[in-house]
């Protein structure tokens, strides 16, 4: 770039050259992390508790694939009930990162509550549950 004497700025040609990504940036889901699967490719997961959603952000930013996100709450019952509002607040953090959220076996005891609370979860912004202790047999419907 070149200033002249009436105080306006040229562009040479050269400097007219800008390089961009191509690439759309989503929220990463299942169908991603499989082809990373197939391709060999490695998969970051980062579990940081029931810590702020300042965490999950600096993950987000730095690449990391999976979030395994649980909710804060002194009980089982507690956190339950804060689940919603918990993946809801991280999320507005981190929008990109897949989060695999672990509800409590209080939520998903019967098959009706796990439709139901996974649902909301999933709505909430979670982008698969994690069961644990739980088999695909006492959820399927």
């Amino acid at each position: 770039m070149a200033e002249n004497k009436t105080n306006t700025v040229e562009i040479n040609a050269e400097d007219k050259k800008v390089k961009s990504s191509l690439m759309k940036k989503g929220r990463k889901t299942i169908q991603v992390l499989q082809k990373m699967k197939d391709k060999g490719e490695p998969i970051v997961q980062m579990c940081p508790a029931d810590r702020d959603k300042y965490f999950a952000m600096a993950a987000d930013m730095a690449g990391c694939d999976v979030l395994r996100l649980t909710a804060p709450g002194e009980n089982a019952e507690m956190r339950a009930a804060n689940a919603p509002w918990w993946i809801r607040n991280v999320r507005s953090a981190a929008q990109y990162i897949h989060i695999n959220f672990v509800p409590q076996t209080c939520a998903v005891a019967g098959k009706e509550e796990a439709l139901k609370n996974c649902s909301i979860y999933m709505t909430e912004g979670a982008d698969s549950i994690n069961y644990m202790g739980i088999t695909n047999d006492m959820v399927k419907y």
